[in-house]
């Protein structure tokens, strides 16, 4: 199944210098699912040369009472958290080894088709049916 993620995915950024990533699957199937998905999204940002925009949610941060600026550190409180941190790392040590360049924008709300409160959920909504 990942597999089909990378196949489609390549063709879509032959050409591209920024590769937005904003592909998700539902909770339940994070933990089997994800970090394969996120190794195939590094592995396709390398081979195209591309900047990878990741967004990523905040459960990496655990129960925090005060808002969260770029020096503060990751405490998951959950398994999600903890997957969700593996998964930044993972993008991180990317970025270390030259692998492709990483952006990654953290938001307190992720989106998706039943998602209607997140911030990015018109832009990927927009672009999916305006590309397709």
């Amino acid at each position: 199944m990942v597999i089909s993620v990378l196949g489609v995915v390549l063709p879509l950024v032959s050409s591209l210098i920024l590769f937005f990533s904003d592909y998700n699957v539902p909770y339940q199937l994070w933990e089997e699912q994800m970090e394969n998905i996120v190794s195939n999204v590094i592995n396709t940002a390398k081979q195209n040369k591309a900047t990878l925009l990741f967004p990523e949610n905040n459960y990496a941060y655990g129960n925090i009472d005060k808002p969260i600026t770029e020096t503060t550190v990751p405490l998951p409180s959950t398994k999600k958290g903890e997957l969700r941190l593996r998964l930044v790392n993972s993008l991180k040590k990317a970025s270390e080894r030259n692998d492709c360049k990483v952006i990654i924008v953290h938001l307190p709300d992720f989106f998706g088709p039943n998602v209607t409160n997140a911030l990015l959920n018109q832009f990927s909504k927009k672009q999916f049916t305006t590309n397709l």
